[in-house]
């Protein structure tokens, strides 16, 4: 008797923890700069490349989910 997950099987698990430790990743690179600079420390020049790289990761967000 064959024990082993079918390969469409193991693909779609492998595609999902894919897309979910991009998922990840993308929300531990908003806590960092979320943590680094804070609203109560941040000056005018902060705010615009703050802004630039959240910007970054909603799009690297939306990517993900209409890819997946």
């Amino acid at each position: 008797m064959n024990d082993q997950l079918p390969i469409r099987v193991i693909t779609q698990l492998l595609n999902l923890r894919t897309t979910l430790d991009s998922i990840s990743q993308i929300s531990w690179n908003f806590s960092v700069l979320n943590k680094r600079y804070t609203m109560d420390s941040i000056t005018d020049a902060d705010a615009a490349g703050l802004i630039e790289a959240y910007e970054k990761l909603v799009e690297d967000l939306k990517k993900i989910v209409e890819e997946s």
